[in-house]
């Protein structure tokens, strides 16, 4: 807001006495240089927000307002700082955590589901030719079965905690490294 802004707001009794006053004059004058760094940072307000441009420390809160904290976070964790430290301590890349972050909803909409399964992995580990397959058989209904790429065989755990995270609550699930299968 500018000086005039200001003035704008005073009851008329200040505003008539604001011409022959340099003390309201001067209060005022340093009201508007207080808010000069405020409109600056506002008016750039979508960047603090959006995953792709926001500060790196402020990815994990994000992924937790996303519902993405499971990602690096136990259940049992309630303290954002602490699980802002685990997603530090996890090795998950901060450019994976921002595209899980920044396709959040397509995910959201597309879990449960082979597709949005396979998406999510290849997101998260950034490598693609993952397959999820119905692997039942008579005796053990909705079985599925993660085919893991080569170059994501390292990356187990996340695969795990992902797999079990968003895969239908009624199944149980096998992997099987994209060598063993033959492919």
């Amino acid at each position: 807001m500018k000086t005039a802004e200001f003035a704008a707001l005073l009851p008329a009794v200040f505003r008539n006495a604001l011409p022959g006053d340099t003390t309201l004059a001067a209060l005022l004058g340093v009201m508007e240089s207080y808010q000069d760094p405020v409109e600056i940072r506002l008016q750039s307000l979508d960047r603090v927000f959006d995953a792709l441009t926001a500060a790196g420390r402020f990815a994990p809160m994000l992924a937790r307002w996303v519902d993405l904290e499971w990602l690096y976070a136990d259940d049992d964790e309630t303290d954002p700082m602490a699980a802002a430290q685990a997603w530090f301590d996890s090795g998950l890349p901060l450019g994976r955590l921002r595209l899980l972050i920044e396709q959040s909803h397509s995910l959201a909409q597309a879990r449960g589901t082979a597709r949005g399964l396979v998406r999510f992995l290849e997101i998260a580990t950034g490598v693609r030719g993952f397959v999820v397959s119905d692997a039942s058989q008579g005796t053990a209904p909705f079985h599925l079965r993660v085919v893991i790429p080569d170059a994501a065989a390292n990356m187990s755990a996340l695969i795990e905690r992902i797999v079990n995270a968003e895969k239908p609550a009624y199944t149980t699930w096998e992997a099987v490294l994209n060598t063993q299968t033959g492919a």
